[in-house]
């Protein structure tokens, strides 16, 4: 049975300089879907999910083969628009990577770079609703010009998240976000 994949990649490849990380990898996830990538501590995991919105890029001595697609678009091609790429793929990592700046301005970044809303109450509700999603608008409500630093790893792992969903991608990628979670 074949199927439209909303992520595929054909003989995938990528080095750490000369060490080979992911060799002839070969995937395709339909639209839809909710995919585990399971296996042993270092098998690549990490690093597959970084190459579905390229930031491996962002590393040096990477080298990229093969081709990845995302809706039938190879993402590799060098014309791609890495921050439409970025917002329409976005991740959420294992640590928590808040910006040096308040709680509001966290949420409000990837807004502002995406060019996504201008008026402010459509930017207060965003950022609400984003904070009820990982149920920390009544915690953060009255503190939203505190700095994100300030919070506790989970509540910074939260608002990754919120700030993530915000954005409302077609595909989320997350990195074992939830380790430092409590599970309640």
């Amino acid at each position: 049975m074949s199927f439209e994949a909303k992520i595929e990649t054909q003989n995938l490849n990528l080095y750490y300089g000369d060490f080979l990380a992911l060799k002839d990898v070969h995937i395709r996830i339909p639209e839809r879907n909710v995919t585990a990538i399971i296996g042993p501590s270092g098998c690549g995991k990490s690093t597959l999910l970084r190459c579905f919105n390229r930031m491996n890029d962002l590393v040096e001595s990477i080298k990229v083969e093969g081709k990845i697609f995302i809706e039938g678009k190879n993402i590799l091609d060098p014309d791609m628009d890495l921050i439409h790429l970025r917002r329409k793929v976005g991740m959420v990592f294992q640590r928590p990577n808040v910006f040096d700046l308040s709680i509001y301005n966290n949420l409000r970044f990837g807004l502002r770079i995406h060019r996504m809303l201008s008026n402010k109450d459509d930017i207060m509700q965003a950022i609400q609703n984003g904070l009820e999603h990982v149920n920390l608008w009544n915690e953060l409500k009255d503190k939203l010009r505190k700095n994100a630093r300030s919070l506790s790893l989970e509540q910074q792992q939260r608002l990754c998240i919120a700030r993530v969903l915000i954005l409302k991608p077609d595909i989320i990628l997350l990195d074992e976000p939830c380790s430092a979670l409590d599970p309640i």
